[in-house]
Order: structure tokens, then sequence, then C-alpha cells
């Protein structure tokens, strides 16, 4: 793996982190650019409007949802104008779950509780968006004439080749590259 790959996944790997970290401290414009010095990235103003954009995830489902924020934001200052969506991130509301079940109601709370699943203080267990359904929910709320969409890609392999071309045309066009990889899907680990 070369040394280009290596920071791109490192980027990939820590945003949400750093969105975390960093997103409340006075000095992150300072601390962003020490954090990714020498990174090929998204330009960091661009990033650091994206990072104070969204707060910090709160909800156990919300990843993905969160993530859509941050290409939201990406998308407008790349077409330099306002986002003028809201987004509340702590309500699905029309966020695409995958699985929203009331368990304490259906009377399965003690079980999936036994199989290690995280409920919210409402017994409810949420499980995020399928990849496909990101996209459609990202282009739903762009305007029509926009000229960024985002656009879903799903193969069965994927060379690291591969995906490090879909970052850097990410990141010619400001945009961040929303990875979801899954190894073996069929493993139980």
């Amino acid at each position: 793996m070369n040394k280009f790959s290596m920071k791109i996944l490192l980027i990939l790997g820590t945003l949400g982190m750093v969105q975390t970290a960093l997103a409340a401290d006075k000095k992150f414009p300072d601390l962003i650019n020490i954090t990714f010095y020498g990174f090929e990235s998204i330009p960091h103003n661009v990033l650091e409007r994206a990072i104070n954009a969204v707060p910090p995830q709160e909800t156990t489902w919300g990843c993905g949802l969160h993530q859509c924020g941050h290409a939201f934001e990406c998308a407008y200052m790349a077409a330099k104008c306002q986002n003028q969506l809201a987004i509340n991130y702590k309500i699905a509301g029309e966020y695409p779950l995958a699985i929203d079940v009331n368990a304490r109601k259906l009377k399965y709370e003690s079980i999936l509780k036994m199989c290690g699943a995280i409920l919210d203080e409402h017994g409810v267990f949420r499980s995020g968006a399928a990849p496909a359904e990101l996209t459609n929910f990202i282009n739903d709320r762009l305007p029509k004439d926009f000229a960024y969409k985002a656009v879903a890609q799903s193969t069965a392999t994927l060379e690291m080749s591969q995906l490090l071309d879909e970052v850097k045309k990410g990141i010619a066009i400001k945009m961040p590259v929303l990875a979801y990889y899954t190894p073996n899907p069929s493993s139980s680990s």
C-alpha cells in the first residue's frame, strides 16, 4: 500500500473522531491543519465547515445521517451557496432506517438485549440506512438543478486502487466519499 493510500484510509477512518474531538475547540482551523498536514484532502476550510455544521453523533443509528450532513455541507460549499437544509440528527424522521423496531411494544426487549442490541430509552432498536438509500436521501434533498449528485456504487470486489480512484474524484470536486466496506458479508465475525 502506498503512502497516498495510507493517508486516504486514515482520513476516511478518523473524520468522525475528529468531528467529535475538535468541533468545540476554538483553535479548530489550526488543529485540522496540523492533524491533516500533508494529506491530499478536501480543502481544510471545507472540512472545517462540514465538521462544525454537523453536531456530534448521539444516537446508535445516526452515523449515515451525520455523514450525509457532511456531504450536504461540502456540496453546498462547492457550489458556493448556503445550505438551507434543516436536519434533525436525533429523530429519524424521513431518514431511511434499515431497522426501526419498538422492541418493548413487541415484547422483544429482553431477547434483543441478550443478543447485544442497543435500545434507546423507549425500548426502540434502530439501525441506519442501507448504502444505496443514503444516495436517495441525499439526492432527494438537493435542488433538482443542483450541480452535484450522490452516486451509489456497489461491487462484489473492490481493489484498493479502485477505492482510491473514487476518493480522488471526490477530492477533485471537494466532495467526501462515503465508504461502506464489508469484507465478508456472510461471515459472522
